[in-house]
């Protein structure tokens, strides 16, 4: 969580030796290995391009040498749903998952959950097509299946 909270939402780059070991392995296709390369992303994020920009950390669960974090930020400008998955090694990240969604507006997400609690519906005329979208989208097997960059 310190990681999460100092680096990602708090942007102190400098902490990043202090958490991330040497030969990173990074898994997201717009980020090399490596320190270096995370260092970049996240400052080029930090200053104000189209990127993420962690805002809370809701929730960091480990088992065994793995550490997943859920935050909320914005990722070009979508407030968005971040999922970071870590394996650690001596104490140290060594290996990094990720995968950023959308995060459907507190209208749209009322409107999803009445459309769920009554099937006998059927239709989904009249729904705004973001939440027609999310409906199709938005399930545990398309989240954890996408990837996205930082």
């Amino acid at each position: 969580r310190m990681f999460a909270n100092q680096v990602l939402v708090d942007r102190q780059f400098n902490l990043l030796e202090t958490y991330i070991g040497e030969g990173l392995i990074q898994h997201d296709p717009e980020i090399g290995d490596g320190i270096a390369a995370l260092r970049s992303k996240l400052h080029i994020a930090a200053s104000g391009t189209p990127g993420i920009m962690y805002q809370q950390v809701h929730r960091v669960l480990a088992e065994g040498n793995f550490v997943l974090c859920m935050s909320e930020g914005r990722k070009a400008g979508v407030h968005s749903g971040i999922y970071d998955l870590f394996r650690v090694a001596d104490g140290m990240i060594v290996e990094c998952w990720n995968t950023v969604f959308p995060i459907a507006p507190p209208r749209a997400r009322r409107l999803i959950r009445a459309t769920r609690s009554t099937p006998s519906q059927g239709s989904r005329k009249g729904l705004p097509k973001t939440v027609v979208f999310l409906q199709q989208k938005m399930t545990p097997s398309t989240i954890f299946s996408s990837t996205s960059s930082l």
